[in-house]
């Protein structure tokens, strides 16, 4: 057979139709055009931090890397010592007897958030499944959705709880069908900065219970909590999982966690998921033939962190606020939302007042931020309501960067 005709037959072998819908270019076309440009424009499309581990705990981290057997595998659910410090950080968060119902069997540690909601999607769905997601939603989860051959039915949500007239479980109600399988909550939210009422989620909960359904709560953002409301959380943690574990749909609740953004290490990969024990013995059988394990230094510089780093990521709390709350003054000043207020998380996300008057497509508003130096996440990318919506990420760059590209983007917005 000729080269050429060779080509031709490789050319019809077919790919998994689950990844059809699936793309790198999740965060917007824009990113490639970025790459070339000169000076490099301000990141803020992706959830990332700017700052570095202080020197002591860096030195500490690299002397996990330098010991004999840092990279032999571990037990596919984590090594002990670091389940049991991702233990110890969640009965921080808790009431005295909840705490004590935290153990590190009902601990897997996986690659971070992400990896742990695409175990976790492995062990609860079948291709065709519907997962109700509130929208607007963190990008990736619509993709490791499809991913799995389910299907992700969207349900505008976080950007209408401050409307009194709004009801969140009639809105997701009306979205289940007989396939509808799981329900994807997110608190604190990406990309609205919003923290679930306590009332809000038991009423999910109670909703989910009533329904049978499986309940995924990703409390990636636990750890960024920067106002108080009342009735919502502490500070330090987010009390959500207190509120699940209390609830006797517990259960049927896999909660989904991340060192990625309370301790600024997105890059190492680590987190963990945590349940029930029947629903973590098969995640620990799926994490077995996913990857194995999650890398054994990362896991080892996880348990340094939660055990040395609190002042660390206290230190990380206490800036990214003061970040978020320069956004908030900015948006209110320059979007008419006198609402705006980012509680928690690394994201900002606000509809474009010249896309939404129709002066411009968001496409077109996007590329003039670009020409300005910021590029920002487009806001279909977190639901298909959004394409008036742009995202943006106040983490990922100094606070003279942010602010300086914070007055670029002003005369965008005027």
């Amino acid at each position: 057979m000729s080269h050429g005709n060779r080509s031709l037959v490789q050319e019809e072998l077919a790919f998994s139709e689950s990844t059809n819908a699936l793309s790198d270019q999740v965060f917007g076309a824009l990113q490639s055009r970025a790459r070339s440009r000169t000076p490099a424009p301000a990141p803020l499309h992706v959830g990332d931090t700017h700052r570095s581990l202080p020197a002591d705990l860096a030195q500490s981290c690299a002397r996990i890397m330098e010991a004999s057997g840092a990279f032999h595998y571990s037990a596919p659910a984590g090594i002990q010592e670091t389940r049991a410090a991702f233990c110890a950080q969640l009965s921080r968060w808790m009431p005295g007897d909840l705490a004590l119902r935290v153990c590190a069997d009902d601990v897997v540690v996986t690659h971070g958030a992400t990896g742990g909601l695409s175990v976790v999607c492995q062990a609860l769905l079948n291709p065709g499944d519907e997962v109700l997601i509130p929208a607007p939603f963190w990008p990736l989860i619509r993709g490791i959705v499809r991913g799995r051959g389910a299907n992700a039915v969207e349900v505008p949500m976080f950007d209408r709880l401050k409307n009194p007239d709004f009801n969140p479980v009639d809105a997701i109600e009306q979205k289940c069908t007989d396939r509808t399988r799981l329900l994807y909550l997110n608190t604190p939210h990406n990309p609205t900065g919003q923290v679930l009422s306590h009332a809000t989620l038991r009423a999910l909960l109670d909703m989910a219970l009533a329904r049978k359904l499986w309940v995924v709560l990703d409390l990636a953002y636990d750890g960024l909590i920067y106002s108080n409301p009342a009735n919502r959380t502490p500070p330090e943690g987010n009390s959500a999982l207190a509120v699940a574990m209390e609830h006797p749909a517990w259960g049927q609740v896999i909660s989904c966690h991340t060192l990625s953004k309370s301790f600024g290490i997105a890059g190492a990969r680590v987190g963990f998921v945590h349940g029930a024990a029947r629903a973590m013995e098969r995640l620990r059988s799926v994490m077995t033939f996913h990857s194995y394990c999650a890398p054994r230094p990362m896991q080892q510089v996880a348990a340094l962190l939660l055990t040395r780093g609190q002042a660390w990521a206290a230190d990380l709390r206490e800036q990214n606020g003061m970040a978020a709350g320069e956004v908030s003054a900015w948006l209110r000043q320059w979007t008419g939302q006198s609402d705006v207020s980012v509680d928690a998380g690394t994201f900002a996300f606000f509809e474009v007042p010249a896309v939404a008057r129709g002066e411009c497509t968001l496409g077109a508003w996007l590329e003039r931020c670009l020409d300005h130096g910021v590029l920002l996440t487009p806001g279909i990318a977190c639901g298909e309501d959004y394409g008036n919506w742009a995202r943006l990420c106040f983490t990922s760059v100094g606070p003279t960067q942010l602010t300086a590209a914070l007055q670029s983007l002003a005369p965008l917005l005027a």
